[in-house]
């Protein structure tokens, strides 16, 4: 009877000698009648030029890893649109913004020239306080631009 250590050395032996069959696989190549590629394990029966090509194929072990990102990683075309709707929005809103602090500043010149030209006091006093207002609202609205 075969000692231990033995056998295990002959169950060791036997599988390591059934992996390389398992894993050599045969690839075939062929074209059908509308001129499609198509692979395979096995040459289907009624094409006679199909050819096997894997030992033409580099090992598995030796091939790039792709460098495309992958599906979930590429923003859709639908992220893409929502994406320049928002960045038209906000150019959109900008120029609101750039367009009332403009007319801000024409108002207070217009105000200005005003009270250099002269006014009585109730006048005076209205355009002091409009002024103070427009002048509030371009600090508050117009900061930054």
């Amino acid at each position: 009877m075969p000692s231990r250590p033995m056998a295990q050395a002959c169950a060791i032996l036997l599988f390591a000698s059934l992996i390389p069959a398992t894993l050599v696989a045969e690839i075939y190549k062929w074209q059908d009648e509308k001129g499609r590629v198509h692979y395979g394990e096995r040459p289907p029966a009624d094409h006679a030029e199909a050819r096997e090509i894997s030992a033409a194929l580099p090992p598995i072990h030796e091939i790039p890893a792709a460098t495309a990102p992958k599906a979930a990683e590429r923003p859709s075309l639908q992220t893409k649109a929502d994406d320049r709707r928002e960045t038209l929005a906000a150019e959109r809103a900008l120029e609101r913004q750039t367009q009332r602090c403009e007319k801000y500043a024409d108002q207070l010149a217009d105000i200005q020239r005003k009270l250099r030209a002269g006014y009585r006091e109730p006048r005076g006093n209205k355009l002091r306080e409009r002024r103070r207002l427009l002048e509030q609202k371009q600090h508050d609205e117009c900061r930054g631009l």
